[in-house]
């Protein structure tokens, strides 16, 4: 053994040794005793061959060879597991279609992710290397009320994570999500925001439209569900042909007599609780009278309730006064409202971005 003689290391230069090799002929040679010596890492020097690509050079201690071989090769072979998820293990109320997401795992080129009822899950979904997925067919829809397991495990060149934690959640025991607590789920505002603020968010949200799996949703009864004053409302009723869904209406006398002409192929006011609705929005809405002058006409319903006076309770339960409520359901009348189930997907849009989707003539 050489000690670095440049480095006080406290060792001197001592040869090592190897137990006696049994004498030739004996019958059965026992096992020499293990070595006994030691020795320091910092005074061992490495005389190998310079390798340029992990930074070892002739002349290293053997401890700084280690340590470079530990910080180059350890994240590969030691992978870490994921410490942070979406859904929190144990979360309940989890959507039929949820979206699971986690942590960025340093070295990490991909994911496999497991989710079944097992604990601890066995089934591999998919292996990815983003760090969400959305569950999909076969695995999805979910089953209601029902306990899932799920895993996330890190992958590299070098392998995969290994004892990874397992995590839960339980689905939601009522799998029918009204589309109103998703369209609001989606835009930026709050009873703190500014009327303007509010107003050009619904607006872009409107125009910009939602699109989504309409998997555990609450449809409407006709398809499509339709909200907004009179004069948007009608081009798009012509586009849907069709005198088979109810429609709601309250206006002005004047425009009333425009809506008989206009829709007298329709029936009219079939959900019972629509004039229980009025008197609702009279007592949340201000100027209830103002929107009374353009008409209000809801086509179909969604489970037999009248949405516009879901929109106002939603309203007053996320705690909006009654003059946000009255500038928000003035911006969604001019604006209209559309909720499709069609092709699989859950749709909510503006009536004039509806019309561009279903190529209808306004």
């Amino acid at each position: 053994m050489s000690c670095n003689k440049t480095k006080n290391c406290g060792c001197q230069d001592v040869g090592l040794h190897t137990p006696s090799p049994c004498e030739q002929g004996t019958p059965e040679c026992p096992n020499p005793n293990p070595c006994s010596e030691t020795f320091d890492s910092n005074c061992v020097m490495y005389n190998g061959t310079d390798s340029s690509c992990i930074e070892i050079k002739a002349g290293s201690t053997v401890q700084d060879v280690i340590e470079l071989l530990i910080e180059k090769i350890d994240p590969f072979i030691c992978l870490s597991c994921v410490s942070a998820v979406l859904p929190v293990s144990g979360s309940i109320d989890i959507g039929l279609t949820p979206t699971l997401t986690w942590n960025d795992v340093p070295t990490a080129t991909s994911y496999d992710i497991y989710f079944d009822q097992n604990q601890p899950p066995t089934t591999l979904i998919v292996n990815t290397s983003n760090t969400s997925y959305t569950l999909q067919t076969p695995i999805a829809p979910l089953n209601p009320s029902t306990h899932y397991y799920w895993k996330v495990v890190p992958k590299n060149s070098g392998g995969s994570a290994i004892d990874c934690p397992t995590f839960e959640l339980t689905t939601i025991t009522d799998p029918c999500i009204h589309p109103i607590d998703n369209f609001f789920d989606q835009i930026s505002f709050d009873s703190e925001s500014t009327i303007e603020t509010i107003e050009r968010a619904l607006g872009t949200t409107l125009d910009g439209g939602i699109v989504g799996s309409s998997c555990g949703a609450c449809c409407p009864d006709c398809g499509v569900y339709v909200l907004g004053n009179m004069d948007i409302v009608y081009p798009l009723l012509n586009c849907l042909q069709d005198n088979e869904c109810c429609i709601h209406f309250t206006g002005s006398v004047t425009n009333y007599i425009t809506f008989q002409t206009n829709y007298a192929n329709y029936t009219v006011q079939c959900c019972n609780d629509f004039n229980n609705c009025l008197e609702e929005l009279k007592s949340a809405i201000p100027a209830y009278s103002n929107l009374l002058n353009y008409g209000v006409v809801e086509y179909s319903t969604i489970n037999d309730n009248t949405v516009i006076c879901v929109l106002v309770t939603k309203l007053q339960a996320l705690g909006f006064s009654e003059i946000q409520i009255q500038s928000i359901m003035t911006v969604l009348l001019a604006h209209g409202l559309v909720i499709a189930c069609e092709d699989g997907n859950l749709t909510i849009t503006s009536i004039d971005t509806y019309m561009i989707l279903k190529k209808c003539k306004q």
